[in-house]
């Protein structure tokens, strides 16, 4: 894609000329995982997450705003940030914009980014999430978004779950899409089998398991899996399972949200993880005679 020069003065409109019609078939394609697929590319929407992703390690390949969105206060500074970091922005109108967007009213600004390289697995770090087919948009990025509050280190999915780059799963993760190290299309039997090999326990969270999530300590390094919202996880992932676990449900649901469960888990790990950091030494001043 052509590359687009920035106007001088900060803080200005960039190139106002639009898209061609070829450039513009080519982004439209990103709408679609094909698209996406074929390009190694996918488009963000909003302020928050273009801002975001003006941070991330790989910056947009081009940021897209219109005159109105440029008047809004956020994107300003958002196209004046692309500007001071080299990155290619251009103005369009409010109709071109809005045939690249999935939201029903967008904001005035879509960045187009480069997929990363995949990570390998498993990662630097301590806590990691593997999603065996999670296939609902928001539960996939609410996970995301949960394993990046809770302290995790990386997230992973396996082939058959959710497209990573989904609009909806991008809007669910609220930005955390850029924090965390993230693999798609992994083979859940390799990749537990890495995990294993390097003393990583692995957890799976399974609404039959015997034992209850705070029934068991959590080690340094561990990694969660969390399956299917309807047919839970495999049983290729159960067998190569440490250990198996469940949220209770004293109450009259049927089930709990798979998003909502990992949430918990995360939590009640991130509690023990605190609760066995040694104490901090403080100096005991000791008083003048």
């Amino acid at each position: 894609m052509k590359k687009y020069s920035l106007e001088r003065k900060e803080g200005t409109p960039g190139r106002s000329e639009g898209l061609s019609r070829s450039q513009l078939k080519t982004l439209r394609a990103l709408k679609m995982k094909k698209g996406r697929e074929q390009q190694g590319r996918f488009l963000v929407e909003g302020v928050h997450l273009c801002s975001e992703a003006l941070g991330y390690r790989h910056p947009p390949v081009l940021l897209l705003y219109t005159p109105a969105g440029f008047r809004i206060q956020e994107i300003k500074e958002t196209v004046v940030r692309a500007q001071q970091n080299g990155v290619p922005n251009l103005k369009v109108s409010e109709a071109t914009l809005g045939s690249l967007a999935d939201a029903a009213t967008p904001q005035g600004i879509i960045a187009v980014m480069s997929k990363p390289t995949p990570e390998t697995f498993p990662g630097e770090g301590h806590v990691f999430v593997l999603l065996d087919q999670v296939r609902d948009p928001g539960n996939a990025g609410t996970i995301i978004r949960t394993a990046d509050a809770a302290g995790a280190d990386g997230v992973y999915l396996t082939t058959g779950s959710v497209d990573l780059y989904n609009p909806k799963v991008l809007r669910s993760t609220q930005g955390s899409i850029f924090h965390l190290p993230t693999a798609t299309e992994v083979d859940p039997v390799t990749c537990l089998e890495a995990f294993k090999k390097r003393g990583i326990r692995v957890f799976a969270a399974d609404p039959r398991a015997a034992r209850i999530h705070t029934e068991v300590r959590y080690p340094g390094r561990f990694v969660l899996v969390a399956g299917n919202e309807t047919h839970g996880i495999s049983r290729e992932v159960r067998q190569r399972a440490d250990h198996s676990i469940r949220v209770p449900i004293p109450g009259r649901a049927e089930s709990l949200n798979v998003a909502m469960a990992c949430g918990v888990i995360l939590y009640e790990a991130l509690r023990q993880r605190q609760k066995r950091k040694p104490p901090q030494n403080r100096r005991i001043k000791r008083r003048r005679r």
